[in-house]
């Protein structure tokens, strides 16, 4: 069972690299960051968290004239 906690906490670790580099939300530190290159399959997924929250405050806006 370790094995799967360090695979995940290496995918989480990717995830906040990702978003860390490609959005200026706060992330914490990572102890040891991943080989960027690690990173970047995760570049979609920040870009739709970012997208989306980002539609939504157009959306927002718009709704209230």
């Amino acid at each position: 069972m370790n094995g799967r906690r360090g695979v995940l906490a290496r995918r989480c670790d990717e995830v906040r690299l990702a978003f860390m580099l490609l959005s200026r939300l706060p992330m914490g530190r990572i102890a040891a960051a991943p080989p960027l290159a690690q990173s970047f399959w995760a570049y979609p997924l920040v870009g739709a968290v970012v997208g989306g929250v980002t539609g939504l405050g157009l959306w927002g806006g718009l709704a209230l004239g």
